[in-house]
């Protein structure tokens, strides 16, 4: 190569940089994307908490629509009314004090609404069809007598809730409030310290909720990182160790069954290894050892069925010497007819119970693998 044909690679323009660029932050959205679409435990477990959350806060929420949506607070009030029934009993012989204290009343609760008076709650007193007493804001209606329910007034001009409680010596009080969205607003700035700890808990509980899912996901994500490092030859125990009793339990399992696997007889190793070489191409054939996992698996099923052939014998040979001895004993009684069978069947589970047969059985399969 001469240094006339030798050329540096020219830098690519801006609008190939720029499509590089593009292509980049393309290729980093898709892999945010599908790190947020792959299930996760840990996202799984914060979502159900979030839940919860919302499930409580949107029942809060419900409650005070409901409340607010029922009719104005201060119409279900239970010391408003005795207050202003008094008022007008003790000074029924006086108008004139009776509509100074009762306005004096009605401005005390008025206070709290920077409203139009329109908003404002509103306070009728009553005896029989005589008017005793009308706030300033109260409607021009007949008295009511809703019996201490909740009603809903219609006037020309906007629509009330209304609620009539009865005092002595026919005397009625009676209070409006405004049926319109504004009762919501004043449940919440009533009652809105229910909805407070539910709010507070959800920026709260979020991130300690996430840090400890995290934390105790540690563990088992480690040995899944683990296992998902190995090959398929690779057979040895997990060399994670830890603390936690879940865990151990799942790892000390599949490290038994992993060691089981490796240390199949050498015998079936053989077998099968020879046979996976005659049947596999050449340069395959020589890339195989006793170790692979297409040789390991198949000798390890048959080394447990050969496990298991043993167990059953050793089972088989004190039944078979119960039936001889039923059937030499009855050959002799000269009972040829009736069947060992049934005579030697309780002797069998009777021999099998005495000698602790399951425990026998269960030690022979657990030494099995511990070999």
């Amino acid at each position: 190569m001469t240094a006339s044909s030798f050329r540096l690679p020219t830098p690519p323009g801006p609008r190939a940089a720029l499509v590089l660029v593009l292509v980049r932050v393309a290729r980093g959205l898709r892999e945010a994307l599908l790190a947020v679409v792959r299930p996760s435990l840990v996202r799984r477990l914060l979502v159900a908490q979030l839940a919860l959350l919302m499930l409580l806060w949107v029942l809060g929420i419900a409650y005070l629509l409901h409340q607010g949506g029922r009719a104005f607070l201060l119409l279900q009030s239970k010391q408003i009314y005795p207050t202003i029934l008094a008022i007008a009993d003790d000074t029924d012989s006086t108008p004139e004090r009776r509509r100074q204290a009762l306005d004096l009343l009605h401005a005390s609760i008025v206070e709290e609404y920077d409203t139009s008076p329109e908003r404002q709650p509103a306070i009728l007193v009553t005896r029989g069809t005589q008017v005793l007493y009308r706030s300033r804001n109260a409607p021009e209606i007949p008295p009511l007598d809703t019996g201490g329910a909740l009603v809903t007034v219609s006037t020309p001009t906007q629509r009330l809730h209304a609620r009539t409680v009865a005092g002595p010596h026919g005397l009625r009080a009676t209070m409006f409030g405004p049926n319109d969205g504004w009762n919501l607003l004043r449940t919440i700035y009533s009652d809105g310290f229910y909805l407070m700890p539910l709010l507070a808990s959800l920026p709260l509980l979020v991130l300690p909720a996430w840090l400890s899912i995290r934390l105790a996901m540690r563990p088992w994500t480690a040995v899944a990182r683990e296992v998902a490092r190995r090959g398929p030859q690779e057979l040895a125990p997990l060399a994670y160790r830890d603390g936690h009793r879940e865990l151990a339990l799942m790892v000390d399992a599949i490290n038994g069954w992993m060691r089981r696997v490796a240390e199949s007889a050498q015998r079936e190793r053989s077998f099968f290894l020879r046979t996976a070489q005659k049947s596999l191409a050449a340069d395959k054939a020589q890339q195989l050892t006793e170790r692979d996992f297409i040789v390991v698996l198949p000798a390890f099923v048959v080394g447990e069925l050969s496990t298991a052939f043993q167990i059953g014998f050793l089972i088989f040979l004190p039944f078979l010497v119960i039936d001889l001895i039923v059937a030499s004993a009855l050959m002799s009684l000269g009972m040829m007819m009736l069947s060992p069978t049934i005579i030697s069947m309780p002797f069998k589970l009777l021999l099998f119970v005495l000698v602790d047969g399951w425990a026998l059985t269960m030690g022979s399969l657990a030494s099995s693998f511990v070999s």
